[in-house]
């Protein structure tokens, strides 16, 4: 299943279990059973679909939720409501956004991702490859920073590449720390409270002379005033010891089952792949198209009904890109391709919708380029992810330096293609 989260490929959901499966049986076969292959392959055929159905609907649902927490977040940090950031400053408008994304990213991806595996792979792939992927968006802090150098800015424009990478990181670690600390919580509160057998000490009482090993001996309680001096050693009255070190709060549960061991049988992938596609292409999809086209009393709310409908095509287009992230041959696998060419995609995508909104003035044109900016370039890149690998590829001891070939091959590629595209124009027309 490719995600960190949803990119990471470390889990396969059910339908690749089967698939494994029935490869598995063709592996073996013998010649009387060649006439079952065509079933065979009609079968292999059947649960790729039905899976692929269901993982875009679930994906199309989350990706909606993300880009609404997007833009209201936009809404409450910028101009609007609170006012702290904007785009002609080093603080972008997305730099909240991302940070919010990319700490919960931490939360669910890192810390309670076993948890969510053993209950619901797809579950687990929405919330991450979904949701936090739709809410993070790496073109609007591209194009951010691109509008600055183009301005000029060069000052603000750094200092914006600097914490527009290193604040969503560090989001990501204190959601990770924050996420492990209210799991051991919730395992402390949940746990049972150790209790002493009354017979258990009546026993003891009732035959002193018997020998006790360490194991068997008992509290007894002290009479009040008394202490232990006087005493021989072997009766003393002595507390255990408790061990407890910040490394160990943070220890994740051992494994005690496997994720998701049950098989779904062809019934319950069909109503399942219909139920989600069902919801999405009946209620949200016409929800938003009905919103974007009669809400007439703010253009922001349009953009956002838009943006909403339109985010599903850029959430699919990076989780079947998230496929290159992982590969078994070359010098580079260790390199998220798949990330990388899903963000350099959406910023060139951004940058070029941005030219058209600062050269044409027409009020449809404007709504459809801010509702694909906000809604298939905004859901296709994705900053939580972004920082994630940089994460993971940080804790290679041996090879520290790929986090940051990374981070410079990821800002290099998408501001040469930005200012490209962007700039060139801009510095040519003389665009305001």
């Amino acid at each position: 299943m490719p995600g960190v989260p949803a990119e990471c490929n470390e889990e396969l959901d059910e339908g690749e279990l089967e698939l494994e499966e029935l490869e598995g049986e063709e592996a073996g076969i013998v010649p009387e059973e060649e006439a079952q292959l065509p079933e065979r392959a009609k079968r292999r055929r059947w649960v790729q679909c039905s899976d692929l159905v269901f993982t875009f609907s679930h994906l199309a649902l989350a990706s909606v939720i993300g880009v609404l927490i997007r833009c209201g977040l936009e809404d409450l940090f910028g101009s609007r409501v609170l006012g702290i950031v904007g785009d002609q400053t080093a603080l972008f408008t997305d730099l909240p956004v991302n940070m919010v994304g990319s700490f919960f990213m931490g939360v669910i991806a890192f810390a309670w991702k076993d948890s969510i595996l053993r209950r619901s792979n797809a579950l687990f792939l929405s919330l991450t490859a979904g949701m936090l992927g739709s809410l993070t968006t790496y073109s609007g802090f591209n194009q951010s920073i691109t509008t600055l150098f183009v301005e000029g800015n060069w000052a603000a424009a750094l200092l914006g590449l600097l914490i527009g990478v290193e604040l969503p990181v560090v989001s990501l670690v204190v959601g990770i720390d924050f996420g492990r600390g209210a799991s051991w919580a919730f395992s402390r509160l949940l746990q049972p409270r150790p209790s002493i057998s009354l017979s258990r000490i009546t026993a003891d009482e009732q035959s002193p002379t018997e020998p006790k090993t360490a194991s068997q001996k008992s509290f007894r309680q002290l009479p009040a005033g008394a202490s232990n001096a006087g005493t021989r050693p072997e009766n003393r009255v002595v507390a255990p010891e408790i061990r407890t070190t910040p490394s160990k709060l943070c220890e994740r549960p051992p494994k005690t089952e496997p994720l998701n061991p049950q098989r779904v049988s062809d019934k319950t992938r069909l109503r399942r792949a219909a139920a989600a596609a069902a919801l999405w292409l009946g209620v949200v999809l016409p929800l938003a198209a009905v919103g974007a086209k009669f809400d007439t009393g703010s253009s922001r709310r349009r953009e956002i009904w838009l943006a909403a409908a339109l985010a599903p095509p850029g959430v699919w287009l990076r989780y079947l890109l998230s496929r290159f992230n992982v590969r078994p041959k070359g010098g580079l696998k260790w390199l998220p391709v798949g990330t990388l060419l899903a963000n350099v995609i959406a910023s060139a995508g951004m940058a070029g919708l941005s030219v058209v909104l600062v050269s044409v003035r027409g009020l449809a044109t404007r709504l459809w380029c801010q509702g694909v900016e906000i809604g298939v370039m905004g859901a296709l890149s994705t900053v939580s992810t972004f920082a994630a690998e940089i994460y993971l590829l940080d804790q290679g001891k041996q090879h520290v330096w790929r986090s940051y070939v990374y981070i410079l091959v990821s800002l290099l590629a998408s501001q040469t293609v930005a200012l490209l595209i962007y700039g060139v124009p801009v510095w040519i027309m003389h665009y305001d």
